[in-house]
């Protein structure tokens, strides 16, 4: 949506009084629909934190993108940063900022907030765009080195520690909090996942802005083997929250054998992901794939449980 080095945006944003009405357009020209209040509030709320960290930091010269889109417009990260290591390799540092505070988890990839809705846990859901440029990274692509960080800009120590990687139930990622952020220089961009990093030559700029996203031949193999229930897949977005309510809810059940049957239904559009979520079971109690009946409405996008809650409006913040 917009992109430019960390500097740029930096200085667009305090001295710009246009530019927050010019991410609105590029917002809506990019496929992402026309951002509500609540979208707006966050970026007013959350990019400052977050510029004035990198600033701070010393990584002025890197290259950001705020609310990178992936294929097909289907979801947006937050903030990617873009610099390369001492031997060239390009570095990707994915940031999903929350403005959070009070939040508390509640199983394994889900998080409540302090308004009371429960949400997939940032750490999970960053991991999950993570996978993205590994599943989706067409051979030819330029070596990437991805790395992420879950920026809770007004969590305190206490919130931090809550929310910390082991209980998110995905791979480790590190969640910064308010202290963090007040860190100066080295010590900052070590936490920011930049220590080692620095402005990217143009020509890897270019070879970056320049890849076309597809499906990689890892990621069609995992989809033939989740399919037949050999391996997991790396659901995201919506069908990452769907997927958690299914795995929770059968959960529950199992801890109640003498309750009556139930049946569980995932409706969404045609390639919303209902097949990939009835399918899938990585770490879950039942041992044979669960009868999860999928139906098609051409209304809905994501593939949601019938009687679980609906998703947020919003994808952060």
């Amino acid at each position: 949506m917009a992109a430019g080095t960390v500097a740029e945006l930096a200085s667009a944003l305090r001295e710009d009084p246009a530019f927050f009405a010019e991410c609105v357009r590029r917002y809506t020209a990019a496929g992402f629909g026309t951002p509500d209040a609540s979208e707006q509030r966050s970026w007013r709320n959350s990019w400052p934190p977050l510029f004035a960290a990198l600033e701070r930091a010393g990584l002025g010269g890197l290259r950001l993108y705020l609310e990178y889109g992936t294929p097909g417009a289907a979801r947006r990260i937050d903030a990617l940063l873009l610099g390369q290591r001492a031997d060239g390799v390009l570095v990707v540092v994915l940031v999903e900022l929350k403005q959070w505070a009070g939040s508390v988890p509640v199983s394994a990839g889900m998080v409540r907030r302090s308004d009371g809705e429960v949400v997939v846990h940032p750490v999970a859901q960053i991991a999950s765009y993570r996978a993205f440029f590994d599943d989706w990274r067409p051979a030819d692509a330029p070596s990437l080195e991805i790395r992420a960080r879950v920026v809770l800009h007004n969590a305190s120590e206490e919130d931090v520690r809550a929310l910390g990687p082991s209980s998110a139930g995905a791979d480790p990622v590190p969640v910064l909090g308010r202290e963090d952020l007040q860190a100066d220089g080295e010590a900052l961009a070590g936490l920011l996942g930049c220590a080692d990093v620095s402005p990217a030559e143009d020509g890897l700029v270019r070879s970056f802005e320049g890849i076309e996203w597809t499906p990689s031949a890892g990621l069609q193999q995992r989809i033939a083997q989740s399919l037949f229930g050999k391996s997991s897949f790396a659901l995201v977005g919506s069908q990452q929250h769907a997927y958690v309510e299914v795995r929770d809810r059968v959960a529950a059940l199992a801890a109640d054998p003498g309750g009556p049957g139930t049946v569980i239904t995932v409706q969404g559009g045609p390639g919303s992901g209902k097949t990939l979520i009835a399918t899938s079971r990585p770490r879950t109690p039942w041992t044979r794939p669960p009868a999860v009946p999928a139906s098609s409405s051409s209304t809905k996008r994501s593939a949601w449980p019938t009687t679980g809650t609906r998703p947020p409006r919003r994808w952060s913040g």
